[in-house]
């Protein structure tokens, strides 16, 4: 590092003074560093659920193939509490629809089949609330980066769809609702938020239901909203009746991604679909926006990809394209304008939150080996490094 910082130096001090000017008026680039980190020792698969800085616990989860438990722990890594609510148990939740999710320093809330349930850390359960109308879902994400937005007593999720529900392709697609609000107290749900003017899924073609799928947050009384692989940011009035306020097209390096097919069958246009770009979370913090994204596909490598092969081949063509497509996070002001766009190395870029005023990462695992532990990062906001002059 002593000898990377000297390079740096003297390739500056050393240069013509055009190019030590044409350096100093680069913009700046902005990224995530980890600023500190939590280790948790654990054998097995954690998914982390929440983060409660205030009271310095995590809630993740074991999600094996025929069970789960939950786990409490403290920032020093300590486990604290472990049961299980799965299964044929009398204060069971029933299938998560969502990620478990603190409600203060002494209770967490699980969204299940079940409705509402609010139990203590240690277990216990305080009360049980079932959900008007509810349907079984047609999608969950039960991870850190796809919790729940709260606004006052109620929480912001996305609309789920339904298994009995069927995607009728663009006629259909005016009455669709993309966001709802919860209240855990009364099991009340208010559905929201139809596809905007101009939005991609007005152009007349059909789309699989899981392109859609909204990445959000609220900040300041508005609701950010990104939905799926549209590239697009909205940005709504958080209080009834929702005003559409502004949208930007944020500037996404290299992002190819499904523009519609002309018929339901999809038939070839579902390799665009599947490995085509897509937003997965958002997040302000402090005057920024971090927008976490999957770039997608070039329309080369998607045509190669399809293309009849050996099984043997298809795995050298896969581990290639995962070496080569990697999730990025976007780093913009409240205005959409470009500060920085990068592939963490540490931490899961669609796994981030700012939980009272603070942002953290869950680590991202090492597939060379296997560790008997998880790391959890606090970020901040720094320039870059490197920059390009060439």
């Amino acid at each position: 590092m002593r000898f990377l910082w000297l390079s740096i130096f003297l390739t500056i001090a050393c240069a013509k003074p055009s190019d030590r000017e044409r350096v100093a008026e680069l913009p700046v680039e902005l990224m995530l560093v980890p600023v500190d980190s939590m280790e948790i020792p654990f054998i097995g698969k954690p998914v982390v659920h929440d983060i409660y800085p205030g009271a310095r616990r995590i809630l993740f989860m074991d999600h094996r193939e025929f069970g789960e438990e939950i786990f409490v722990a403290d920032f020093e890594g300590n486990i604290l509490h472990s049961y299980t609510k799965f299964g044929d148990v009398p204060d069971r939740y029933g299938a998560l629809m969502a990620p478990l999710t603190f409600m203060d320093n002494h209770h967490f809330l699980a969204y299940g089949f079940v409705g509402f349930n609010t139990y203590e850390l240690s277990g216990k359960l305080v009360s049980s609330v079932k959900e008007e109308k509810m349907e079984p879902h047609a999608f969950a994400q039960r991870t850190f980066g796809r919790s729940f937005a709260k606004h006052g007593n109620r929480l912001l999720y996305f609309d789920q769809g339904s298994r009995t529900r069927e995607n009728e392709g663009p006629t259909s697609y005016e009455a669709v609702h993309l966001l709802k609000w919860l209240d855990p107290s009364t099991g009340k749900k208010e559905i929201f938020a139809n596809f905007p003017t101009g939005s991609l899924f007005k152009n007349g073609k059909y789309f699989p239901s899981g392109s859609w799928w909204p990445a959000f947050c609220i900040s300041d009384g508005f609701i950010y909203v990104a939905y799926g692989i549209e590239p697009v940011v909205y940005l709504y009035d958080a209080d009834p009746p929702h005003e559409l306020i502004s949208q930007f097209k944020p500037s996404l390096k290299d992002y190819h991604y499904f523009q519609g097919s002309e018929n339901a069958e999809v038939g070839t246009d579902i390799g665009l679909f599947l490995l085509g770009g897509k937003i997965e979370s958002i997040v302000r913090f402090n005057e920024f926006l971090l927008i976490s994204y999957f770039p997608g596909y070039s329309p080369a490598d998607v045509s190669a990809f399809q293309e009849n092969m050996g099984v043997e081949e298809r795995i050298v063509l896969r581990e290639r394209m995962d070496e080569k497509y990697k999730r990025r996070l976007w780093i913009g002001d409240l205005e959409g304008n470009t500060l920085g766009d990068f592939v963490p190395e540490v931490f899961q870029a669609n796994n981030i939150g700012v939980r009272e005023g603070e942002l953290f990462a869950i680590g991202a695992e090492n597939p060379a080996r296997e560790e008997d532990l998880f790391r959890i990062y606090r970020l901040d906001i720094s320039e870059s490094t490197f920059r390009d002059t060439e």
